[in-house]
């Protein structure tokens, strides 16, 4: 490919694009790289697919997965299931038993926990649609990765992109680097001949066709302007460091340099104004070539979907003499099987919404099917950043617990969870018309039955999620229906993160959650008050009235200070024996009991050396351990480095309201 027209970005937008989608793909993130001091360039790491991976984000350990990748080559466990799907492919998907046992289910769709499942078909369909829309050219033939988990918990066989830098670059090309047609690439042992043979399947098509309506019209993630906000984003990230780049390796292979305003920004233009306007011509084309999106289009409504109020007209128009079928209680108009599908109806005039309502629809005229349209209705709040919080999460119970993840909504109304998902660390969605009352929290589970079991019925609960929370911390986050972030954090296991919750049966717990808080900051999260978290309610206990700057039992310590150190205001010997300091080599200790729960109250350990310059905060003190006791309390350690040849030092501790 042409050097003058490398971006550095489009093997990078592939796998942001299948993120996009919703689903798994490698992480990136451009660096400048230095090699004993010399400047390399920038570089673009991301992250490896092997079965390392595949574990960390679809759940189990690595040793049970099976991957295969560029070439068709093993790259951990076995072929056993590769080939078994390949032979399937080879037998042919015409019937309707045939592709749903790929999946391994009965013929009418039902799930056979007898036949294993095979591959995971939206998530193919996804990754063949982006392939094909971008126009991969090294590929199906080279560059892909496809990963299984092995056993009962098999979701089949999916496929992530890979080393794709030759795509979004052509609109005129038609072929791969096999000279197959980019849309009917064939090529054996690839993603490219399991897809021409599913194209046998009229089920197939019609998913592939919906889904492909989804994705690249009414504001998909794929449509021209999602994926230039996309480009754009790496585009921001690299605009400053392609200078540098330039300068190390622009004239390598050439004696005229490689340079930004004279190549890199050019073609940046010409993805914005022409490539991303028409090349989604060009993908609708390449699907249609292959009756994999119909010539008929799909019905449109007068919104789509989203919070409306009681009593919402919903108008639709469709293509010019067609028929439109909808249905309101969530089934397709168009069967796959024969009979008749319940609950359809022949659009004739505005439809009243009355109560949350998916409405499915589509066209037909002269034998032709439209793709699916399909739009959920609430006439609640829909759950958002603004009234839905992640509140609790347990990780890494003690040996007999249940992982769980609580949500809370945290605004005077009820609000749809319909869609809401579970993402990265562990996968689930709440299904359609799910709500959440004001200020009730609701638990996600990763086995359901068990955590009944343990923590008894009268906790609502959900789940099962799919995957496990990681021991060592990792990403979790919590996505609209819409796909935008509603809570995201990342989180530890050490200290500063609360070192209690890994493996000592306590949680991760959320100190006062509300709309806006930074959950990726240490600080805003604790253990929870006693081991197994607090599920469903909370545990924090704040001051229980009366003067807070009382001191009845005369030791020096305030009523307010005695409730944060979790001590007793009528027993003078209970606060002085909480606070004690220990002098080190060059650092000096500040060690106190705390009350876990007291949620309303900051303690901030304060040193010095003269007692009138006094020192706190991160830059100051470094959490040491925070080691839980009997009775709801924990012993903090915090370690301040005192100045050099430093005579003498001095602790205290502040205690106020927390904001």
């Amino acid at each position: 490919w042409p050097r003058a027209r490398a971006t550095y970005i489009r093997d990078v937008w592939m796998r942001d694009a299948q993120l996009a989608m919703g689903r798994p793909a490698g992480h990136s993130r451009y660096v400048n790289l230095y090699l004993n001091g010399l400047y390399w360039g920038v570089y673009d790491v991301t992250e490896d697919l092997g079965a390392e991976w595949n574990a960390t984000y679809m759940g189990g350990s690595a040793d049970e997965y099976d991957v295969l990748k560029d070439g068709n080559e093993l790259d951990s466990g076995t072929r056993t299931a590769w080939d078994q799907l390949h032979a399937l492919a080879a037998a042919g998907f015409a019937t309707e038993t045939a592709y749903q046992r790929v999946q391994g289910r009965n013929a009418d769709g039902t799930r056979n926990p007898a036949l294993p499942v095979m591959i995971d078909m939206p998530n193919f369909i996804d990754y063949m649609i982006l392939h094909i829309a971008a126009g991969a050219r090294d590929w199906p033939a080279h560059n892909w990765w496809a990963g299984r988990r092995r056993g009962a918990l098999s979701a089949g066989f999916r496929f992530y992109s890979w080393d794709q830098e030759i795509t979004n670059i052509n609109l005129t090309l038609t072929t791969n680097y096999s000279g197959e047609p980019i849309e009917a690439t064939t090529t054996a042992g690839t993603p490219g001949f399991l897809y021409s043979q599913l194209r046998q399947n009229i089920h197939f098509k019609r998913e592939f066709g919906d889904r492909v309506q989804e994705l690249m019209f009414n504001g998909g993630a794929l449509t021209p302007a999602k994926n230039d906000a996309r480009w754009k984003v790496r585009q921001a990230q690299l605009d400053v460091a392609i200078i540098a780049e330039s300068a190390r390796w622009g004239d390598a292979r050439q004696s005229v340099a490689l340079k930004r305003g004279v190549n890199w920004l050019p073609e940046m233009a010409w993805m914005e104004t022409t490539f991303w306007p028409q090349n989604h011509a060009v993908a609708i084309q390449r699907f249609r070539n292959v009756g994999l999106f119909p010539t008929l289009a799909a019905p449109s409504f007068n919104q789509l979907g989203g919070s409306v109020s009681a009593g919402f007209q919903l108008t639709m128009t469709g293509p010019s003499g067609a028929s439109i079928y909808y249905t309101t209680n969530g089934n397709d108009p168009a069967p796959w099987y024969s009979g008749s599908t319940p609950g359809v109806n022949t659009y004739s005039g505005p439809i009243t919404i009355t109560a949350d309502t998916t409405v499915k629809a589509r066209a037909l005229l002269a034998g032709v099917t439209s793709p699916l349209l399909s739009a959920v209705f609430t006439v609640t709040p829909l759950a958002s950043a603004a009234n839905l919080v992640l509140s609790e999460i347990h990780y890494h119970p003690a040996a007999g617990g249940v992982e769980f993840v609580e949500l809370l909504n945290v605004s005077t109304q009820a609000i749809d969870l319909g869609g809401v998902r579970l993402a990265d660390a562990v996968d689930f969605t709440f299904p359609a018309g799910k709500q959440l009352a004001a200020g009730q929290r609701v638990v996600i589970a990763g086995d359901t039955a068990a955590f009944t079991a343990l923590y008894g019925t009268g906790i609502p609960v959900s789940g099962p999620f799919a995957g496990q929370l990681s021991n060592s911390g990792e990403l979790l986050r919590v996505l609209a229906a819409s796909g935008v972030v509603i809570a995201s954090v990342t989180y530890g296991d050490s200290p500063p993160w609360p070192s209690a919750a890994d493996g000592d049966g306590y949680s991760l717990t959320v100190i006062r959650p509300a709309a806006g808080l930074n959950l990726s900051l240490p600080g805003n999260w604790r253990a929870s008050a006693s081991v197994g978290g607090s599920p469903g309610t909370s545990d924090a206990v704040t001051f229980g009235g009366g003067n807070p700057n009382a001191d009845i039992d005369g030791d020096g310590l305030s009523a307010f200070t005695e409730h944060a150190l979790g001590t007793s205001d009528t027993d003078w010997r209970s606060g002085r024996s909480a606070i004690s300091a220990a002098r080190g080599a060059g650092t000096i200790d500040a060690i106190f009991s705390h009350r876990i729960s007291a949620d309303d109250a900051v303690i901030t350990p304060e040193f010095s050396t003269d007692l009138v310059t006094w020192q706190s905060g991160p830059a100051a003190f470094t959490l040491i351990t925070d080691t839980p006791q009997a009775g709801g309390t924990a012993t903090a350690t915090w370690r301040a480095t005192l100045p050099a040849n430093a005579a003498r030092a001095f602790i205290r501790l502040r205690v106020s309201p927390r904001p």
